[in-house]
């Protein structure tokens, strides 16, 4: 849609890297070929079948939604082109795009996906630790003071004097 200056009917606003076109005019105002769709699907783990939660869901190389805790997810695309690319990501899963065409007519669209896992090998971690034994929880503070060597520390015996 054109604009028609400051003023004019059209108005073009970007928002999360998309350009949303809204009419402030009547009906002859909206291009013929823009429409609003809803996409949708689940996104499963191609080795276990099992729901991948956190997928993010890229429409033009920006992020639209991410999956919920069951795989799903679901948004409304304003769209001119009869054909667009979906892509599908997560760490530890190959990515994975899907060409979608639009048949006219259609205002919801079904799109699952199936990812691919990357098995991914981590550094070996080494945890060291010892066992502190603390009688009374409140005296932490002085007990990592005392081990420090800050401050100056009585015993019982010189408490005692």
């Amino acid at each position: 849609m054109k604009s028609r200056g400051l003023f004019g009917t059209g108005m073009r606003v970007v928002a999360f890297g998309y350009v949303w076109t809204f009419s402030l005019g009547g009906p002859h105002d909206v291009d013929a070929q823009e429409r609003v769709v809803t996409v949708n699907g689940v996104v499963t783990d191609a080795t276990s079948g099992r729901a991948v939660s956190a997928v993010s869901v890229l429409y033009d190389g920006a992020v639209v939604t991410v999956t919920d805790d069951d795989g799903r997810y679901e948004f409304r695309l304003p769209i001119s082109d009869v054909r667009f690319d979906l892509a599908f990501q997560r760490i530890g899963f190959r990515r994975y795009v899907e060409a979608i065409d639009v048949p006219e007519g259609i205002s919801v669209l079904t799109v699952d996906a199936s990812l691919v896992p990357i098995p991914t090998v981590l550094e070996e971690i080494t945890v060291d630790g010892r066992q502190i034994t603390i009688r009374n929880p409140g005296l932490i503070g002085f007990y990592e003071r005392r081990e420090l060597g800050y401050g100056r520390f009585l015993t019982e015996s010189e408490i005692g004097r």
